[in-house]
């Protein structure tokens, strides 16, 4: 039930329900005390009011005014001064307890709103540290075939047979003895023919 609305008894509003219940059992105490009391016997109306004060039998605010009309009754009557007996006014225990439950639901309530916060944040710095490490593994593999495609340039380069800057010296060298051959081979082919033909150099 709403803590607004809270718990009617008998035109009284309880903000508790085990009050409320309280109330209620002191209500149908109060209806069997009036049945059976005569309120023209005062010294059994005082027995009863002293009584019901030391006891501490009445504990809600229906209690307390029952209480508080049996004192008027019996002061207008002479039968009780407002010094003898009087009613004692508690920051009741009940309410010390509502209080206390109010506190611990407030904080209860504090205590999920910040839990769900602090996930919340965990959640979030969570997605970014996830879409970091994405973002960095991209990088990464990026990267790696960039080197990969660099290193396969670098080898088609070196290992090719288009003159460049890195393969000029190989090549050169490659052209020159493959000139060198031909004319060893052009040279042994014309002294073979001088040989046939009989012409000495």
């Amino acid at each position: 039930m709403d803590r607004e609305e809270g718990f009617l008894v008998e035109g009284y509003r309880f903000y508790s329900k085990d009050e409320a219940e309280k109330a209620s059992r002191e209500l149908a105490k109060i209806k069997v005390l009036d049945e059976k009391l005569d309120t023209e016997d005062y010294e059994a109306v005082k027995a009863v009011y002293i009584k019901a004060v030391s006891q501490r039998v009445f504990e809600t605010q229906i209690g307390f005014d029952y209480l508080r009309n049996i004192q008027r009754y019996l002061i207008a009557k002479r039968a009780l001064t407002p010094e003898e007996n009087p009613l004692p006014i508690y920051y009741s225990k009940m309410m010390q307890e509502e209080e206390v439950l109010h506190i611990k639901e407030e904080y209860q309530a504090f205590e999920k709103d910040l839990r769900e916060e602090t996930q919340k944040q965990i959640d979030r710095e969570k997605e970014l540290a996830d879409k970091a490490r994405s973002k960095c593994r991209t990088f990464m593999i990026l990267t790696g075939l960039l080197g990969v495609m660099v290193a396969g340039m670098f080898l088609i380069t070196l290992t090719g047979k288009n003159e460049n800057i890195l393969n000029y010296k190989n090549v050169i060298i490659n052209r020159y003895a493959e000139w060198e051959q031909e004319l060893t081979d052009r040279e042994a082919v014309i002294r073979q023919k001088e040989a046939e033909l009989g012409i000495t150099p």
